[in-house]
């Protein structure tokens, strides 16, 4: 991972909050070299990133955030993170063993990961077609193999894969065709970490590749869903927010989404307390001279567009989330973006910190007051506070 800064400044230990002006105020700019010693005042990482690692064999995962590989020789699966030391997990006579015995490969893309859960991805390759998956579930705090989810069935496509806030469920994309009806569809299966059987599969779309990401405010039974397709109900291509409890669309967004000429990549996520929704689209000028990074900024309850910001990737850059994709602070309260500007000629890294909305509660701002002194969100388990309120802390899902 390039353009790691690693100079010495004398910073104060003491942490004092940027005065609040108004929502989605930009409240710093500067080069990547000058964000090092203010990174602290935003509750947010120091390093900001470059990479050009065209290794990726998917576009959406940079391998350098989270990679697994299979050590043969002492029955172990390696979990690389960065800035985390090395997690070892022995699979020797297990039911992961007995898949590598039957051909299955370990891809090194780790494809989910929440609350030290990862999802890793098992292919069995047969005259060069894949005709089948496996998903374990690996606790890395623990070190061991917590589960095993299969593909529903052969010669299927893994599109997504995302765990549930409360990690008890993994919601899995595929794209293949329905044998009885010969259609090809994208369906989301969801699994249930515990049984390891899938509880429930709803067709998102036949036509577009939709993109979904969980809302955190829920513990598994809601998702937000762009280019949603029900024609029954007259939504074909749109942003909902879908209940997968009740099979129902909640809200639909005041804004259709175009579609695309040219390469075009999607991505979405939620801010840290689930008040906004982030959907980003990635699209080239048909020359390879840049690529240019729309944000739309969504309010999640409503799903109106709440502000719109645009910044720019260097030509032929690994589109890859650690470039484009937005950061939250600890708290919640800033939103980090890294654009690329062109300076003399040179294209240069900028870093930019916007303060999004505060809420007026006082629960809000004590939970911005004590994350922001915290080193870690993971800090929050050891306070001596009951567990309601360290849940509160660490933005677990409040649903009931």
């Amino acid at each position: 991972m390039g353009n790691r800064h690693h100079k010495s400044h004398s910073v104060s230990t003491a942490i004092v909050l940027p005065h609040y002006t108004k929502p989605w105020d930009l409240v710093y700019a500067g080069s990547v070299s000058d964000w090092h010693p203010s990174s602290g005042i935003y509750a947010l990482d120091k390093y900001c990133y470059l990479c050009k690692d065209t290794s990726c064999d998917r576009e959406s995962v940079c391998l350098r955030q989270m990679k697994a590989i299979n050590n043969r020789s002492k029955r172990v699966i390696e979990i690389e993170r960065y800035a985390h030391p090395k997690v070892l997990i022995h699979y020797r006579k297990s039911r992961f063993q007995g898949l590598l015995d039957k051909g299955y490969t370990l891809n090194k893309i780790v494809a989910a990961y929440h609350h030290n859960i990862a999802l890793l991805v098992l292919y069995h390759l047969q005259d060069f077609h894949i005709c089948n998956f496996a998903f374990p579930l690996v606790n890395l705090s623990t070190g061991t193999i917590m589960a095993h989810l299969t593909a529903p069935r052969k010669n299927v496509t893994v599109i997504h894969c995302q765990i549930s806030p409360d990690a008890q469920f993994t919601a899995i994309l595929f794209y293949s065709r329905n044998e009885d009806t010969l259609l090809f569809s994208y369906d989301l299966y969801l699994y249930c970490n515990e049984t390891e059987k899938i509880v429930d599969c709803i067709t998102i779309n036949h036509e577009v590749q939709p993109y979904i990401v969980f809302d955190p405010r829920y513990k598994w039974s809601r998702v937000a869903i762009a280019n949603y397709e029900c024609k029954d109900v007259g939504i074909k291509h749109e942003l909902v927010s879908y209940s997968v409890r009740d099979h129902a669309v909640v809200v639909r967004s005041n804004m259709s989404l175009p579609i695309i000429f040219g390469s075009s990549h999607f991505n979405m996520l939620y801010s840290k307390d689930g008040q906004f929704l982030i959907l980003q689209k990635l699209s080239d000028n048909r020359f390879g001279v840049a690529i240019y990074s729309d944000i739309y900024i969504f309010d999640s309850d409503r799903l109106f567009v709440m502000k719109y910001l645009t910044c720019n990737l260097p030509a032929l850059s690994s589109i890859c989330r650690v470039n484009f994709e937005p950061v939250f602070s600890r708290c919640g309260s800033y939103m980090r973006l890294v654009d690329h500007k062109s300076c003399n000629g040179e294209t240069e890294p900028t870093v930019q910190i916007y303060q999004v909305p505060r809420q007026q509660s006082l629960q809000y701002h004590c939970r911005v007051a004590i994350v922001q002194t915290l080193a870690h969100i993971e800090d929050v388990r050891c306070l001596p506070l009951p567990k309601t309120m360290k849940n509160f802390l660490a933005f677990e899902p409040f649903e009931v």
